[in-house]
């Protein structure tokens, strides 16, 4: 699990992760219990990515790589295929689509169906390069997606993550902040939530930790 967090404003946005991964390990899926403990792999993986040289940026968690690329890979991938259009709810649902299709596509050795789960968060501008600062969550499964826009802030992950990034979001998001102050925001949430985070489901110590890492969006087109 992990912990993600994005803030806009009608001046830019910011998206932010923790950097913790765990190996992968084997589940029996019957029981819900691991076969062998799970280990932290590393504490500095970015789980943000940019799009349209960062007009569009992002955050994921859930799984972090699937056929030997990341979800930032795959998502540059799947945007290449996009149509032309300049729409920022038509490209969402298009990449959304297109992971889908991805995760339908792994072999059942590498991730079992039930783990084939990302959690993503998106923001960009209403027509991709200008337009009005807005933002989307989408849980993507090889059977469905289910996307929402959002307001304001969004986060994602580990659950007793989400209730400490949540208390500074709400504490402290006021309107109309420009990038510093949102950067300053996402970074405040992503160390409140790691420290209240829970414990891996599998083992292994705290679900999250390192980081944080930010991405802040880029200019709106002149």
């Amino acid at each position: 699990m992990s912990l993600i967090v994005a803030v806009i404003s009608r001046e830019g946005g910011v998206v932010a992760s923790d950097g913790r991964r765990f190996n992968s390990t084997d589940v029996n899926f019957e029981t819900g219990k691991a076969i062998r403990p799970a280990t932290i792999a590393t504490d500095d993986f970015d789980k943000t990515f940019a799009l349209d040289g960062g007009r569009i940026i992002g955050v994921a968690c859930g799984l972090l790589e699937f056929s030997g690329q990341t979800i930032a890979q795959h998502l540059t991938s799947i945007r290449e295929t996009c149509s032309d259009g300049n729409e920022f709810t038509e490209l969402i649902e298009e990449i959304s689509i297109g992971m889908s299709a991805r995760l339908r596509e792994v072999d059942e050795a590498e991730v079992a169906t039930k783990a084939r789960l990302v959690d993503i968060i998106v923001a960009g501008r209403s027509k991709i390069s200008r337009g009005n600062v807005t933002m989307a969550s989408m849980r993507i499964k090889p059977s469905d997606q289910d996307i929402h826009i959002q307001e304001r802030y969004c986060y994602g992950g580990d659950e007793e993550g989400k209730l400490g990034a949540s208390r500074v979001l709400s504490r402290d998001y006021a309107g109309n902040r420009g990038t510093k102050a949102l950067t300053q925001i996402a970074e405040r949430a992503i160390k409140a939530g790691i420290v209240v985070s829970g414990a891996h489901q599998y083992g292994g110590g705290k679900t999250c930790g390192g980081g944080p890492f930010l991405r802040v969006m880029a200019p709106a087109a002149s």
